[in-house]
């Protein structure tokens, strides 16, 4: 199997993340970031949010869903690859998971 050079960076990327998301404290973390959007899903059973890390070269974001466990890391430099806009893999973090969750009460 061949990986893309823009596939390599969200591999290391989202290993680094999870090293740092372990040593911080997670509030602390979220409130550092560029964007942190939480909405009610639909049917007000849960909630949905994301989080922005960095753009503009490349966009970085996690998404997150009380309805799962693991969250999704997206990585775009905004080029399309294949028809695809970027790449995305799962990351799991039951403290994040625990965090947003949190803050979405507060919130509500």
């Amino acid at each position: 199997m061949t990986i893309k050079d823009h596939q390599t960076d969200i591999w290391r990327y989202a290993l680094d993340l999870r090293k740092e998301l372990g040593s911080v404290d997670l509030y602390d973390w979220i409130n550092e970031q560029l964007e942190l959007k939480i909405w009610r899903t639909s049917d007000n059973s849960g909630w949905k949010a994301e989080i922005l890390l960095t753009f503009g070269g490349p966009t970085v974001s996690i998404d997150l869903d009380s309805r799962y466990t693991t969250s999704t890391l997206h990585h775009s430099w905004g080029a399309k690859e294949n028809g695809d806009a970027q790449t995305s893999i799962e990351l799991y973090s039951a403290a994040l998971h625990e965090a947003i969750a949190e803050i979405s009460e507060v919130m509500a």
